[in-house]
């Protein structure tokens, strides 16, 4: 329908309008130059929003997202174990830049339902991708060519521990009588809790695709 739009961000971030509200799912906006493809866009010209989920930690899902959970005041839905890096980013922020609530920010874990006017969010709770070191040697090769060995170390050292384990989630979206859902994947795994007949329909499924990740392609 009309009132519904999906902007994509890189990555796996998307950008959904639904009549004049603003849903972030996974936005990584602070992308190094050398992602493809390169985009104007930056975490900073988010000044508003009206809902913000991590599907889970993994760097490239989750590594903007403490900081629009701080400078943005609107409920954020997370896995509880990214909630730490947020009270960490709310400490490192200074006092004139913390527009964010800590009283929005709610674990996925607990959450059945994420309301947003007609909008229904149902989080399926599902494990991480398993790590795949092919994407990361492909994303460390693309840092090398641009900066010195260690610059590029220091980047993949970073991206592999940002959460490499953990529960990951499933974001089934219902337009209420619209007749339209969306499933958005931001982990592809054998490992899903939850799946329903009535939270498995959709009308758009979302999933991730990284060329380098040869084992997503055998899948």
């Amino acid at each position: 329908p009309e009132e519904i739009s999906l902007k994509w961000l890189g990555a796996a971030g998307f950008e959904i309008r639904f009549k004049d509200r603003l849903a972030l799912v996974d936005p990584y906006l602070s992308r190094s130059a050398e992602a493809v493809p390169r985009l104007a866009i930056t975490r900073d010209d988010y000044k508003n929003f009206d809902m913000l989920i991590a599907s889970h930690g993994h760097f490239d899902h989750f590594t903007d997202v403490p900081y629009l959970a701080v400078t943005v005041d609107a409920p954020v839905y997370l896995p509880r174990a990214c909630k730490k890096d947020l009270r960490r980013e709310w400490r490192n922020q200074h006092w004139s830049a913390r527009k964010g609530n800590p009283d929005q920010w709610r674990v996925l874990e607990d959450t059945k339902k994420i309301e947003m006017d007609d909008l229904t969010v149902t989080p399926i709770r599902c494990f991480h991708e398993v790590f795949d070191f092919s994407t990361m040697g492909a994303a460390a090769a693309r840092v090398f060519k641009k900066k010195p060995m260690w610059g590029a170390v220091k980047e993949g050292l970073k991206a592999a521990t940002m959460h490499p384990y953990g529960n990951g989630h499933l974001l089934h979206f219902d337009w209420g009588g619209r007749g339209t859902r969306m499933m958005f994947a931001g982990s592809l795994t054998r490992h899903i809790y939850g799946l329903t007949a009535d939270n498995g329909r959709t009308d758009v499924l979302a999933i991730p695709y990284c060329p380098p990740n040869g084992q997503w392609k055998k899948e």
